[in-house]
């Protein structure tokens, strides 16, 4: 074993000082089956390659970070088959870096590797993918934590990819985007995904799908699953899809968005999933800055570094923008289901905050707007206890603002709190925001925050789901189960548990809806949508079986 601290290579680990040749060092002088390992420490480094002629066995103690250097690219290339990294902490630049940032990446494996372990890992701080695999055999993703500015896992031509035991949160698109053939996802957790995206999505042309135990909450969707072509009947030759067991909590577009044929569907639970259809122009404080879709400027470049304008700050906010509009816009209004395109630096810190849209400044563009949305703590209360959640108990919502105490003082004043989830807030806008306990007994009292509310959803009510309602969304399927899924929502205001859509004349046909539970929904439990009435009937295609549901008809 080499340890990168001891000599000949010396590694400081001080977070200041630059470990890169160091740890470079040690990678190449590594023996076949000779592991590299990081102590507890600060590892600054620039870009990390491994040996294309052995594999790189990199491990590191409990405290053990790697921390990219200003600017990095991308932290970590893999170049050999059977390379194993192993519970180290990657740390991006975002807090460091300077224009132009180009979106950065944590760990890519080179195109054609077989093997490749990533286990135990925490990822943050990236404003482009985690990690990158394209054309993998048997790549593992186990038990990583990871937030980052787009995607945690992007895979595309890979064969035998497995992501287990993850959780990826606060993203700024989606957990994975995965195309190949054998693919499982199971047991992760995914929750603060979006505002574009969700939990992730299987792309067109994938075949040979697990989908199993994972959980979706407070995100912008949960699965996509995509077909050879989204409005054909047929699959892969050899193709199979089995979606069972997954859980789906207060997602703004659906649970599922299936887009494929051939798919089985069983013993899911969706809870007030695509909760949000309907409500264009409701407003969250869920944290985060996302452009305005009626403001997107002029002349900005990818890298650009801009910071927020207005308010009352000692720091303001900053984000970067990864990829502008073809016209240099912060996003492209045509086309709002696909500006998944900033990564926030940092949120600043207001006594006042910037009055939505707010202006920005730096960068190569001008005319830009975005939507910021935060709170603050404004009064502290007593009697609380640590983990105790709130809810908000001020506004009219389809959904409260959910709060978790994390730290408090000898009188139980919250000093430290978390959105768990921003609400969905809709007529006139409360300007300070009460509490009262949500699912624990709190003996907590007069604890109030100071919100910031926009529309930081907006860009998806483009998407089908989001116009017409639906916890699964079908589009031209045929061949699917559906069987003892529970499908339920906080409020009748929800349009549909089933929602086929005609869409481009493409009729859903052959399904089996057996064996379900279903809550009460407006337009009904399952419904067809017509996007060229805008009306909901049931008149889908033939060979439809629905039966022995609760709920329905």
């Amino acid at each position: 074993m080499i340890d990168v601290k001891q000599p000949p290579y010396s590694a400081v680990g001080d977070g200041v000082t630059d470990d890169t040749q160091a740890i470079q060092n040690a990678i190449n002088a590594a023996q076949a089956g000779e592991v590299i390992m990081l102590s507890s420490g600060k590892y600054l480094c620039g870009p990390l390659v491994g040996r294309s002629d052995r594999p790189l066995l990199l491990t590191g103690t409990v405290g053990a970070q790697i921390i990219a250097k200003p600017n990095t690219r991308t932290l970590l290339t893999i170049r050999c088959s059977a390379s194993n990294v192993f519970q180290l902490e990657f740390i991006g630049a975002a807090l460091t870096s300077v224009q132009p940032f180009l979106a950065s990446s944590c760990i890519r494996v080179n195109d054609g590797l077989s093997g490749v372990v990533i286990e135990g890992c925490k990822v943050s701080q990236f404003s482009g993918a985690a990690i990158i695999a394209n054309a993998s055999m048997s790549l593992r993703v186990m038990n990583c934590d990871m937030s980052t500015g787009q995607l945690c896992v992007q895979a595309a031509r890979a064969r035998n990819i497995v992501l287990g035991g993850n959780t990826f949160h606060d993203l700024g698109q989606s957990g994975f985007a995965l195309h190949g053939d054998g693919i499982i996802i199971r047991n992760n957790v995914c929750y603060r995904a979006g505002p574009v995206g969700g939990f992730g999505a299987v792309q067109a042309g994938s075949k040979n799908i697990l989908i199993t135990g994972n959980h979706s909450t407070d995100g912008g969707g949960g699965f996509e699953l995509q077909n050879e072509n989204a409005l054909s009947a047929t699959e892969p030759s050899g193709s199979s899809c089995v979606v069972a067991g997954n859980s789906f909590t207060r997602t703004f577009a659906a649970g599922i968005d299936l887009f494929r044929s051939g798919v089985v569907l069983t013993g899911n639970v969706f809870n007030d999933c695509n909760f949000a259809a309907g409500l264009p122009t409701a407003f969250t404080v869920q944290p985060g800055i996302v452009p305005d879709l009626a403001g997107p400027g002029s002349g900005y470049q990818a890298g650009d570094i801009l910071t927020l304008g207005g308010g009352v700050f000692t720091r303001p906010a900053r984000f970067v923008l990864n990829a502008p509009s073809p016209n240099g816009g912060l996003c492209d209004p045509a086309r709002p289901a696909t500006n998944g395109n900033t990564y926030v630096i940092d949120m600043g810190d207001y006594s006042v905050f910037p009055t939505n849209p707010a202006n920005v400044t730096g960068g190569h563009g001008t005319g830009g707007k975005v939507i910021y949305t935060n709170a603050n703590i404004k009064a502290r209360g007593s009697g609380y206890k640590s983990g105790d959640v709130l809810r908000g108990s001020t506004g009219t919502s389809r959904f409260p603002v959910l709060v978790r105490v994390n730290i408090i003082d000898a009188n139980g004043a919250v000093l430290e709190a978390e959105i768990l989830f921003g609400g969905y807030y809709t007529g006139t806008l409360p300007t300070e925001m009460a509490f009262a306990a949500y699912d624990t007994v709190s003996s907590g009292s007069g604890f109030t925050l100071l919100p910031c509310f926009g529309n930081r959803y907006a860009m998806q009510y483009s998407k089908p789901s989001m116009a017409s309602g639906g916890s699964i969304l079908g589009i031209g399927n045929r061949n699917v189960i559906v069987s003892g899924n529970s499908i339920v929502n906080h409020s009748p205001s929800h349009d549909c548990g089933i929602l086929f859509v005609n869409f481009l004349n493409a009729p859903v046909s052959r399904w089996a809806i057996t064996g379900n539970v279903f809550g009460t929904f407006s337009k009904g439990a399952i419904k067809r949508y017509n996007f060229g009435t805008l009306s909901y009937d049931t008149a889908w295609g033939a060979g439809m079986v629905i039966s022995g549901n609760v709920g329905y008809p």
